[in-house]
């Protein structure tokens, strides 16, 4: 499997994660469908966001999250880091996937065999 293709399928997990906690009516977009529409081109630009704003990710910083993501014009991201960072038990999780999303793009391709078998969808 190719790095878009896996973060695409790991975006897909996500939002799907999110729509099920927080409910499709409480979400201002259906994040699930945008995800499953995305191209892993588009998906893998947005991992690099990550990647490039590591330190936000590593230290959790749900503002600066934001900021990037607005600037970026990622608005559907931007309503799941809001969604999310109203409901405490589910911090954990998304900023595992947040995470795996960095740090995909630093790997080298072996490393999407070793991440296929993240525990980030338990």
């Amino acid at each position: 499997m190719n790095k878009g293709a896996f973060l695409k399928e790991k975006l897909q997990n996500m939002c799907v994660w999110v729509t099920n906690e927080i409910g499709k009516e409480n979400l201002p977009i259906d994040i699930a469908f945008t995800s499953s529409i995305a191209q892993p081109v588009l998906v893998t630009a947005l991992a690099l966001e990550f990647q490039s704003h590591g330190t936000k990710v590593t230290h959790r910083d749900w503002q600066g999250l934001v900021q990037v993501m607005t600037d970026a014009g990622y608005v559907e991201m931007v309503a799941i880091i809001q969604a999310v960072r109203s409901k405490p038990d589910m911090h954990d999780k998304f900023w595992r996937y947040l995470e795996l999303f960095r740090d995909i793009t630093n790997s080298n391709s072996g490393a999407v065999k070793h991440a296929e078998r993240s525990s980030v969808d338990e």
